[in-house]
């Protein structure tokens, strides 16, 4: 190949010279446009693009794999909602492709997703009541030791026993339910506990405190709860007074600024003035692990709840799997209390979060030649497995919600089963679950 070699004069050289400086403005002024075009392309793609991912960006990784079963929450949702619906619910199953569904659990204590990037990528932050629905809440005494207190007393005697109960609930309102929401006591013009249900895997179902003649001195039993479910489907009630009826009726009366002198009329006619004048409540589930030791067996799993659009809750939010995670806190200790939102009326926040007992669970990598690691766990905790308390907050708030934000507002959507026949429906659905 032969080389071509030019030879350029002085002359050519300047005329070279000075087209260049003739044009140059021209180049400059086309690169700035072409410079702004392509930041301004990559600002409106941003709106509607998921971020990408970064060497700074935060990998989810699963903690754990767990068979999830749905199916009594398919049943309870087709039953109410959908059943010789005018709508087409040719699909049986809400929250998945199939009854039974092998799940990623991913560690709450590592951070919440915000929303769904590619790759398991996310934007990650603690979990909250108000970014997620849920909250892990130490004691701030994390020895405190008095058998008649909260973190005392692990024995399944005491925690049947109505008056240690009493004692643990007036120390959740006094401790834990401020720093739940951020210290802004002032805020809680009610906090009414009900419904404490002593769990084990070595329980059997006992009948509710309402349904026993000296229902002043037990306490409910049951067995973990395996399937998904959610507590209560407050939308379905028919009005306020309902809805307060069944707070009140299984009430747990604590001494704090006069609760326990209020009649039971005074305290249901100021209650129900209050929802009625449209302040926001929260029902709020607390569960705690009142064994010695750690939960490793059958531990709590959350399903963090998304729609598919905005301003969208359960029933009449279409549920978004794909940016749905279950999420679990680890060997959870006595003195750590998780707390949930089964409702919030004000829609702009997560609640209706579904949940169950993670019963059949291998952690990611985890149990050795092929045991399923849940077996393993088991052999690391007490003789009776699992134990735990839980016991519902219903919550009314100084502020009040919009009529566009208003979960509870008289046009909501109703259930299609009468009160009678969705009690009966759920009684044995709470008997298989157990």
């Amino acid at each position: 190949m032969k080389m071509i070699r030019i030879h350029a004069t002085p002359s050519s050289l300047i005329v070279v010279l000075v087209a260049v400086l003739h044009y140059l403005p021209s180049m400059l002024h086309i690169l700035r446009l072409q410079i702004a075009v392509a930041a301004m392309t990559i600002s409106q793609n941003a709106k509607h693009q998921h971020p990408a991912v970064s060497a700074a960006t935060p990998i989810m990784i699963p903690w754990a794999r767990a068979k999830i079963d749905y199916s009594g929450a398919n049943e309870y949702i087709a039953a109410h909602y959908y059943y010789n619906s005018t709508e087409n619910f040719s699909d049986p199953y809400y929250f998945a492709t199939g009854p039974v569904v092998e799940e990623n659990i991913f560690n709450a204590r590592n951070g919440v997703r915000t929303h769904y990037c590619e790759h398991m990528s996310t934007a990650l932050t603690d979990a909250t009541l108000d970014s997620c629905g849920f909250a892990l809440v130490e004691h701030p005494n994390q020895y405190y030791d008095d058998s008649t207190t909260s973190t005392a007393g692990n024995c399944t005697k005491c925690w049947q026993n109505l008056g240690h109960v009493q004692a643990y609930v007036n120390d959740l309102r006094r401790c834990i339910i401020p720093q739940a929401f951020e210290d802004q006591d002032d805020n809680i013009m009610e906090c009414i506990f009900w419904n404490p249900v002593l769990r084990g895997e070595d329980l059997s179902m006992s009948s509710r405190r309402d349904d026993h003649a000296n229902s002043s001195s037990t306490i409910t039993t049951s067995s973990v709860a395996g399937m998904v479910h959610i507590d209560n489907d407050i939308g379905a009630y028919p009005d306020e007074e309902s809805v307060v009826d069944l707070v009140l009726k299984n009430r747990v009366v604590i001494s704090r600024d006069g609760d326990d002198l209020d009649d039971e009329q005074t305290k249901r006619d100021r209650m129900v003035k209050l929802l009625r004048s449209g302040h926001r409540f929260v029902v709020l589930n607390i569960w705690r692990n009142v064994g010695d030791l750690p939960v490793r067996s059958a531990p709590l799993g959350i399903l963090a709840t998304r729609y598919t659009t905005e301003l969208a809750a359960f029933p009449d939010g279409v549920f978004n799997q794909r940016e749905s995670f279950w999420y679990c806190f680890p060997e959870m200790q006595p003195h750590e209390y998780l707390l949930f939102k089964q409702n919030d009326r004000d829609v702009m926040f997560p609640s209706d979060l579904w949940h169950c007992a993670l019963t059949s669970m291998s952690i990611i990598g985890g149990g050795s030649d092929g045991v399923d690691d849940n077996e393993q766990k088991k052999a690391l905790s007490s003789p009776c497995g699992r134990r735990s308390f839980d016991v519902r907050a219903f919550l009314i708030l100084k502020e009040k919600v919009s009529t566009d934000r208003d979960r509870f507002c008289a046009t909501r959507r109703r259930p299609l089963m009468t009160r009678e026949e969705s009690e009966c429906f759920c009684g044995e659905q709470e008997r298989r679950r157990s």
